[in-house]
């Protein structure tokens, strides 16, 4: 099933927030443990207190930084940059995500420009793959990533023109390093990392979210199981997810970057062939690789009576 991740965060809020306080527009500063809880300051409110705290604030999770160091300590580099944005399309998708690839030469490297249709007619989400040593940049500039983005795809024909045009004004911005989070312990004293805070697969796994969600539901069944004891929920969650983690993690790094970002025109001519196979295979082998990988962890049923 694929869902945009604005989507799917507003089914998850509609479900929840009658029970769940939200905070928004904040961030936590500084966090000290000790045997009874857990004190939080945030950059605005005023500080609070809580029973535990859970990390899942992604890759560049300020909770892993304040509490387990900084991001450098446990961040595999993959070599490729990733940028995402709404724009608008003039072709009938029919369902269909379509690729413009450019294999290194001419001292640039391999390259992919994509559109994804979205449900809404005429809107597709653009897709920029780009292969490079880490830049210098502010995260807090977008319109600096902006700038990287456009320079990298400068020239390139099909729809990249009229994609790069559209990126000034796009409301959903996204550009980051396509990197992996490896943390050996993903709890220290009340404090727990979920997701990519903790795990990250980097976004060419394809299987980010369903560790994340997954994750989240192993986590709050082993705190219940457990009567809310961390000391014993923690480690366990760590034990049942390990597994999945770890073959997620090695199935991104194997299937590679190469088919979106070639370094050689054979290259891309071998990722042209296997994708014009696919229609001549069963649907159940196109999947096998990432279904081995699903598969790896077990999941209890926590499902809660409905009231009468």
């Amino acid at each position: 099933m694929s869902l945009l991740r604005t989507d799917l965060a507003r089914i998850l809020y509609d479900a929840t927030h009658a029970d769940v306080e939200y905070v928004f527009d904040e961030g936590i500063s500084a966090v000290a443990q000790d045997s009874a809880g857990v004190h939080v300051r945030f950059e605005h409110g005023a500080p609070r207190r809580f029973d535990l705290l859970v990390g899942a604030d992604g890759v560049h999770s300020n909770v892993r930084r304040l509490v387990f160091g900084p991001t450098e300590r446990y961040l595999r580099d993959l070599g490729s940059y990733i940028s995402l944005y709404t724009t608008t399309t003039e072709r009938e998708h029919d369902g269909w995500r379509l690729m413009y690839t450019v294999p290194a030469g001419n001292g640039r490297p391999g390259r992919t420009a994509a559109l994804y249709p979205k449900p809404e007619p005429g809107t597709a989400l653009a897709g920029f793959f780009l292969r490079s040593e880490p830049l210098s940049y502010d995260r807090s500039d977008i319109d600096e990533q902006k700038r990287i983005v456009a320079r990298a795809f400068e020239g390139d024909a099909w729809e990249v023109p009229r994609m790069l045009a559209a990126i000034r004004d796009t409301p959903d911005f996204y550009f980051d390093r396509v990197v992996q989070i490896e943390v050996d312990t993903w709890s220290r004293q009340r404090t727990v990392l979920l997701g990519g805070a903790g795990y990250c697969a980097s976004p060419m796994s394809g299987i980010g979210t369903s560790l994340a969600l997954v994750g989240a539901y192993i986590l709050a069944g082993e705190l219940a199981a457990a009567d809310g004891d961390h000391t014993v929920a923690y480690p366990t969650y760590q034990a049942r997810m390990r597994r999945f983690v770890d073959r997620a993690q090695e199935f991104a790094r194997n299937s590679g970057d190469g088919g979106l970002m070639p370094d050689s025109r054979r290259r891309l001519w071998l990722r042209n062939q296997t994708i014009r196979t696919l229609r001549y295979l069963p649907r159940q082998l196109i999947g096998r690789g990432m279904e081995k990988v699903a598969h790896t962890v077990e999941l209890d049923d926590h499902r809660i009576p409905a009231p009468h």
